[in-house]
């Protein structure tokens, strides 16, 4: 899954919120090792990495919990 797919018309899309739901039941723990090297991303791509990350936890907050 990249962080933005393109439609059949051409234009930038945000990944469904199953394709990410798909994208999670197929990490691993190694996965979330911090490995992702963020100290060498540029604030931009440092900003936009954090609004995704965000995101994610609004959406799926309290998922694992049952809540």
């Amino acid at each position: 899954m990249t962080p933005k797919q393109i439609s059949e018309h051409g234009a930038a899309t945000e990944p469904s919120p199953d394709a990410i739901r798909k994208a999670l039941a197929a990490t691993q723990q190694g996965d979330f090792d911090g490995h992702t090297a963020f100290a060498h991303l540029t604030p931009a791509q440092r900003l936009d990495a954090l609004g995704r990350m965000i995101t994610v936890v609004a959406e799926f907050k309290g998922l694992a919990k049952g809540d």
